[in-house]
């Protein structure tokens, strides 16, 4: 067997199948990769090298690949639905790649899922600490972080991963939802037109500028983004109806739903 092609070359091909949605393959070619690398502990220790959890060394180690392996597998367990057997396996992989904020962020994302976002916050800002410059893992402490209910500092860190020069309109589309639960209205707005940039055909941001809008009491305006996300999806039901109702409530004044502060206030 060659150990420097073999069983890392089985967890990135289990990596590729799992981004294509084949996640049963991907399992069975991340265990047999697995299992090749424990082979390798026991028979080739020099490819191995030694695990280590010294952040100032970022190496590729045997034992870093197998950790890498690990975390990767523990991606598709949960995108397969098996949050508990994806714990085990991030867990699992943090022994071996301390030093990765992959590793860090994936156990993060799967930690937040079982709802133990405390845990899942200490992973985020470990993440962050192996690798300040990425964008991703201030993206997971802001998702963290507003399930948390602590909308500013979800905010804050949306925005930590716009000034490392994030340019995903994902991103975008939730700065603009943190900043409108904020009541930062004309924010969100620009937020969200800068996603609309970046990605024209996506019909998701029109909706939700569609929906900021007229939370303002600007049916003009949201109706005019509605009409641009029909414009591109025009079989789509659920825009056709969003689009109808925008007009009911144009035709009768132009009276939009109430803003965030004035909801308790006009229920009193």
């Amino acid at each position: 067997m060659n150990y420097l092609d073999s069983p890392y070359s089985d967890a990135t091909e289990a990596r590729r199948l799992a981004h294509q949605g084949r996640i049963a393959e991907a399992l069975v070619l991340f265990d047999r990769s697995i299992a090749r690398f424990e082979n390798a502990v026991r028979d080739r220790p020099d490819y191995m090298g030694r695990p280590h959890s010294d952040p100032s060394i970022a190496d590729i180690s045997g034992y870093t690949k197998l950790g890498l392996t690990y975390a990767w597998r523990a991606d598709a367990l949960a995108t397969d639905g098996k949050g508990e057997q994806a714990r085990r396996s991030a867990d699992t992989a943090i022994k071996y790649a301390e030093t990765f904020p992959e590793v860090h962020q994936i156990r993060a994302q799967i930690y937040m899922a079982l709802d133990r976002n405390e845990e899942a916050l200490e992973m985020a800002d470990k993440a962050i600490s192996c690798d300040p410059g990425s964008p991703g893992p201030h993206v997971t402490r802001s998702i963290i972080m507003a399930n948390l209910g602590r909308e500013d500092e979800a905010a804050a860190a949306m925005d930590a991963a716009i000034e490392r020069g994030s340019k995903d309109p994902r991103i975008y589309v939730m700065r603009a939802m943190r900043l409108d639960k904020l009541g930062r209205r004309d924010e969100a707005i620009a937020a969200i037109d800068e996603a609309i940039r970046l990605d024209p055909r996506e019909t998701a941001s029109y909706q939700i500028k569609a929906v900021i809008l007229e939370a303002g009491g600007d049916t003009r305006g949201a109706l005019l983004a509605i009409e641009a996300a029909v414009r591109l999806v025009p079989d789509n039901d659920t825009l056709k109806k969003m689009r109808s109702t925008i007009r009911e409530r144009s035709a009768r004044g132009g009276e939009g739903r109430p803003a965030r502060g004035e909801r308790g206030r006009q229920t009193q």
